[in-house]
């Protein structure tokens, strides 16, 4: 009996998953942002709370959210920092239903001369950082 029991809070014990990691409170900075790659970010991976809080873990909150796109941008002088994710379902063929984080773009630096990206767009997301 006492073995059952043992192993049964083993089980228990050892199927707890771990807690979201916390969201980074720091100042946020261009490089930072920059350290945010596609490469670094799940997509479609777990669920999109699991998913979302490692984003959050190394950017924090994010700066503005449209609909199902979720922004952190940041202005240093003339230079602004534009990132995104997107909340939404992954194609059926992967049979992964319910929220998920389903895309991500790499950053994008700009300033007021920039010839790509649109740096009006990240000035204005930026201003709405708290």
């Amino acid at each position: 009996m006492l073995r059952s029991l043992m192993a049964a809070a083993l089980l228990v014990a050892c199927s707890k998953s771990a807690a979201p990691p916390k969201p980074f409170t720091g100042k946020l900075t261009i490089d930072r942002l920059k350290s945010l790659t596609m490469q670094s970010v799940p997509v479609c991976a777990g669920s999109w709370d699991e998913d979302f809080a490692k984003v959050q873990a190394r950017v924090g909150v994010p700066t503005k959210i449209e609909g199902n796109n979720y922004y952190w941008a940041v202005k240093e002088g003339d230079r602004c920092a534009i990132v995104s994710v997107e909340r939404g379902e992954c194609p059926p063929s992967w049979n992964k239903p319910g929220a998920r984080l389903v895309s991500a773009t790499d950053p994008m630096e700009t300033t007021a001369t920039s010839t790509t990206g649109n740096h009006d767009k990240c000035v204005r997301i930026a201003s709405d950082a708290p």
